[in-house]
């Protein structure tokens, strides 16, 4: 499919569906531009969307398949054990790194070998990383974006009983 426009937003979104879909099993993508600065320049814009909009599917698909209420603290913990045991070590790396860390010597030496080297902690890093942003997505960067809680897939909120509780013990030392 041959598909033209000159809006990188727009074109972002329409990659980052393309690559969600249940019915892509081959995830490849060429993008073509009359300059090699804008070619570079939309590839790298298109490779940190698709990331943080892939990454919110993926969060969502954790919290849909849970059928109570998952507190944020939690919800990192649930995320990693239900990627990791759908997918390969090297599958759940490639799949959740971001692209500001495909420059990680580990990373280099995977997609050159194959293999992470010895004593490698790529998946740990990946792991903080994937906390910080899952917090992020409901914390302040909820409201920027096409972000779950804009979206209407989810959102994270306090517990009334427990904000009650906190704002008594609070008043009672302020006073």
């Amino acid at each position: 499919t041959l598909l033209g426009s000159r809006a990188a937003s727009l074109t972002s979104v329409m990659i980052s569906q393309l690559y969600a879909s249940p019915f892509n099993d081959d995830k490849k993508l060429i993008t073509f531009s009359d300059n090699v600065q804008d070619a570079a320049h939309r590839a790298g814009f298109f490779g940190a969307r698709t990331w943080s909009f892939n990454l919110r599917t993926a969060i969502q698909k954790v919290i849909d398949s849970k059928y109570s209420t998952i507190t944020l603290a939690d919800l990192h913990s649930f995320f990693t054990e239900f990627w990791k045991n759908r997918l390969s070590e090297t599958e759940y790396i490639t799949t959740f790194i971001p692209p500001n860390m495909e420059w990680f010597y580990d990373y280099d030496h995977l997609i050159a070998k194959g293999t992470l080297p010895e004593r490698s902690d790529l998946v740990k890093q990946i792991d903080n990383r994937l906390h910080w942003e899952i917090l992020s997505e409901y914390g302040f960067d909820s409201r920027i974006g096409r972000t779950l809680e804009k979206s209407g897939c989810s959102v994270a909120h306090v517990i009334p009983e427990l904000f009650d509780s906190a704002c008594e013990i609070l008043f009672t030392k302020l006073s």
